[in-house]
């Protein structure tokens, strides 16, 4: 296996590469650091890199394995994070045509050095994390590296397309509505939304404190297990959390919705192929409508971002500024409705959880859209509805047509059960392989 090939490799098979000492980490990066150099000025995922260091550091990776004390099993793999994220002594820009230096790093890159592992730069995202088709108007348009011609998603679209351009073995973004989610269902990748709280926002520019999370986009279910079993410390355990005797749901408003066929037959499929073990039955919303829902929390976040962002008028575009004089001259009754629909679909949810321990739904209503074409308004139809109830989801591919684009299976579990969620999500993941 030659060193070029590793970035593409998922994230659990390189590390046990470096764990057997069949790869170094000096090597990886290296890798990682020549795919980044030869495709970033087409996919445009990273706004800053910064390999001297990034060596530094796998060297340093590569010492402690040399003397068989490696920090664990993240250690020297490289890693890049969104640039809302701070690393200390780098730009950090939010998307925005401003930059602040770093003084301190983030809770989460915090946890990354503790693991040892290489943080190569920064990625690319929508101005402000407040859009979702991957068109920056200061730093440029994020490609998506499988599908030229079409878009990345959003808004952290330069996590997911730096995967899966090969220039990292994993991401992290911010995920407000479905920014992690989305950006990885249209690049073919696996994206996890937390809990909320469960993994620190701190040091993270906040769009929407109440809906807000940071997680990673990886390559499959089993690299996010890894991720957070070495960063967290969770314990994941398929023996205790068996599919069968789960209670599975899918939501019964779809009918409602612009479904694509392209999302929908795939959606179908997964359900088939799950079908010997899985048994969904509908379960019904009181509340919850999917377009009222999204366009709620992006006037609350419209809302907040415009009374406690203190960049210059300088740093945001035409289109940002009318965002957030929107979201400021939102009436208190307008804002009360928003928060009340807010509330209203997190109990619809939350309740639901007496009834089924899984949701299953798609992730976005469509497959990735052309990049010279608007973006679709309803992306965030379906995973918005996590955030609003502050429960675990993840994201992972759905089996596709030859030649098809990406679409992704979403699901669902209460609030506090990552690690059960996760644990049911790595079996559906190698269900699905096996169909």
């Amino acid at each position: 296996m030659t060193a070029d090939v590793l970035p593409v490799l998922p994230l659990t098979e390189v590390s046990e590469l470096l764990a057997r000492c069949k790869v170094s980490p000096v090597e990886l990066t290296h890798s990682c650091l020549g795919w980044i150099e030869s495709a970033n000025g087409q996919v445009n995922a990273l706004v800053f890199v910064d390999p001297e260091t990034a060596v530094v550091q796998a060297t340093q990776a590569q010492q402690r394995y040399t003397l068989g004390r490696p920090f664990g099993l993240l250690d020297g793999l490289p890693i890049v994070v969104k640039d809302n994220i701070a690393v200390s002594g780098w730009p950090m820009t939010n998307g925005l045509a401003v930059q602040r230096t770093s003084s301190t790093d983030s809770d989460i890159v915090s946890r990354l050095r503790r693991q040892g592992m290489v943080i190569l730069g920064s990625a690319n995202m929508d101005e402000g994390a407040l859009a979702a088709d991957g068109v920056n108007p200061h730093h440029g348009r994020v490609m998506n590296p499988g599908y030229p011609g079409y878009a990345s998603g959003g808004s952290s679209n330069g996590s997911a397309a730096a995967v899966a351009a090969g220039f990292c073995c994993a991401a992290l973004g911010t995920d407000t509505l479905g920014s992690v989610r989305l950006p990885a269902a249209y690049c073919g990748l696996v994206g996890f939304k937390p809990s909320h709280g469960r993994l620190s926002t701190k040091g993270i520019i906040s769009l929407l404190p109440e809906l807000d999370a940071v997680g990673p986009i990886t390559r499959s279910v089993a690299d996010v297990v890894h991720l957070m079993t070495e960063l967290g410390g969770w314990i994941v355990s398929i023996q205790q959390s068996p599919l069968g005797r789960l209670r599975w749901g899918v939501p019964d408003r779809f009918s409602e919705e612009e479904l694509a066929v392209d999302v929908q037959v795939p959606f179908e499929s997964a359900l088939a192929d799950l079908s010997a073990v899985v048994r969904p039955q509908s379960v019904t919303f009181r509340h919850w409508d999917p377009g009222t829902l999204r366009r709620s929390g992006l006037l609350l976040a419209e809302h907040h971002a415009a009374c406690h962002w203190t960049d210059p008028a300088s740093a945001y575009s035409a289109r940002l500024k009318s965002m957030l004089q929107y979201g400021r001259g939102a009436s208190a009754d307008r804002l009360a409705r928003a928060q009340t629909c807010v509330l209203e679909s997190k109990s619809d949810l939350i309740g639901c959880f007496a009834e089924v321990d899984v949701i299953l739904m798609p992730t976005a209503p469509q497959t990735a859209f052309a990049s010279d074409t608007s973006a679709p308004v309803n992306q965030a139809n379906y995973t918005a509805l996590a955030n609003a109830a502050g429960c675990p989801s993840i994201s992972i591919p759905c089996r596709t047509p030859e030649g098809g684009r990406p679409a992704g299976l979403q699901l669902m579990s209460a609030p506090g059960s990552d690690e059960k969620l996760l644990a049911w999500a790595l079996q559906v993941e190698r269900l699905l392989a096996d169909c």
